[in-house]
């Protein structure tokens, strides 16, 4: 897993006024809803050639554990390293694919389908992954970590 200690500002991120929370999403509890920066700042994770497309990699990001898919186009995605059904951090054990034009990733434990744009599971309608905005600046993968807070903590807008 990669562990990210270079940390970069995102336009637009500086300024946000967010509460710092519980780094771990594997250990969040299941009443929280809403996805929000943890820091408002972008992350360098590794250098795009890194990453072998079509292959998931875990990442820690702001203690935020990730899941990173290059495309073959070097699009790079980032969800949120957790299965939302089964609680266990495996995403990045998933099969990358697409369905239609939307890229996806199927959770390796029980096989469902969810859209690395969105989140949102296309085989299921009960469960979601969080979506990281991702960068790729100067050849480096920049990702703003997000993770699921309650809706007091919302911010407006969120821009990275």
């Amino acid at each position: 897993m990669y562990d990210a200690t270079t940390i970069s500002p995102v336009p637009g991120g500086v300024g946000l006024d967010l509460p710092q929370i519980t780094p771990d999403p594997c250990e969040e509890g299941p009443n929280l809803r809403d996805p929000r920066p943890v820091t408002g700042r972008a992350v360098d994770i590794c250098a795009l050639r890194d990453l072998e497309p079509t292959v998931a990699v875990a990442a820690r990001v702001d203690g935020v554990q990730v899941a990173l898919v290059r495309m073959p186009d070097d699009t790079v995605y980032a969800v949120d390293h957790r299965d939302p059904r089964t609680g266990t951090c495996t995403m990045a054990r998933g099969i990358v694919g697409s369905k239609g034009d939307e890229p996806t990733i199927a959770a390796p434990l029980y096989k469902e389908v969810y859209s690395l744009l969105s989140g949102r599971c296309l085989s299921d309608t009960g469960h979601s992954l969080v979506t990281h905005p991702v960068e790729v600046r100067d050849g480096r993968v920049m990702v703003l970590a997000r993770q699921w807070g309650t809706a007091e903590h919302r911010p407006s807008s969120i821009t990275a």
